[in-house]
């Protein structure tokens, strides 16, 4: 906690100190998945900026369960490879698909259907915001949304009207105005589905989110860029800025959604 971290001057009105509160909720092997996941959704709707640094999950939401990994298993069901990484699966799934004719993901559906490939992961820790698969051309977003979906039910309805956010923001009826942050591959992926939600129409909240896929490492200073700037009262084109200048893959990353309506648009 921070007293008096910055002096708010209204347009008409007396000014005051606003004290700082930053709350930090990770689960770094995945096994508080769940416990961190409702967390996060409660920092979302009842804090004035959450925060999130982590996997994109391909435009899915954050998540804060351990990555994948994949078992490739004979007719008898032992295991004849096993990966720690989707990605590499994904190589010997499309090597292996070659002679027939086949595409990666098309081999994991032909071993899936033999029960011949088993998938090793966690839904407790997803916070699905778009339910919706935004690169069914890729073969880690379609891993995603069929992990997703693997017991024949579709993700939880996190966003749009009468959902959990929605409910939840309606009887936070104290919180007018909400900053969101994103910071994981392809985030601007959750606006459309965010913004059907009560409380986080492009009036009630602004949101920050990269276009392009971002660089493990980059999460600490980006995180500060954003802090500075906030205790700084910059504009939220300018807070982008910051963030993006802190990429190394370039500029270009990190925008603000939901802007135009701002008092001060610089």
């Amino acid at each position: 906690m921070r007293k008096d971290a910055l002096t708010y001057r209204p347009p008409a009105g007396t000014a005051r100190k606003i004290h700082v509160v930053v709350r930090l909720v990770h689960s770094l092997d995945g096994s508080k998945g769940k416990e961190v996941a409702a967390a996060f959704k409660q920092g979302m709707i009842q804090s004035d900026v959450a925060y999130y640094a982590g996997h994109g999950r391909y435009g899915s939401g954050p998540d804060f369960d351990r990555n994948f990994t994949i078992d490739l298993l004979d007719a008898g069901g032992s295991v004849n490879r096993a990966f720690d990484h989707y990605q590499d699966a994904e190589v010997a799934l499309a090597q292996e698909a070659r002679p027939a004719g086949r595409s990666a993901w098309q081999q994991f559906l032909w071993r899936a259907a033999r029960k011949t490939i088993r998938v090793n992961g966690s839904n407790d820790g997803n916070v699905v915001l778009n339910i919706n698969n935004p690169h069914g051309d890729e073969f880690g977003s379609n891993l995603m949304y069929w992990n997703l979906t693997r017991n024949g039910q579709p993700p939880p309805r996190v966003t749009g009207p009468g959902s959990e956010l929605a409910n939840a923001a309606g009887v936070a009826t104290g919180r007018k105005y909400r900053v969101v942050v994103f910071d994981g591959c392809r985030s601007v992926d959750y606006e459309q589905q965010l913004r059907k939600t009560a409380g986080f129409d492009a009036e009630q909240s602004d949101i920050f989110g990269s276009s392009v896929e971002v660089n493990w490492g980059d999460e600490g200073k980006t995180l500060s860029a954003f802090l500075d700037s906030i205790l700084q009262m910059q504009s939220a084109e300018q807070i982008a800025t910051n963030m993006d200048n802190q990429q190394s893959v370039g500029t270009g990353s990190f925008h603000a959604y939901g802007v135009n309506d701002n008092p001060v648009v610089k």
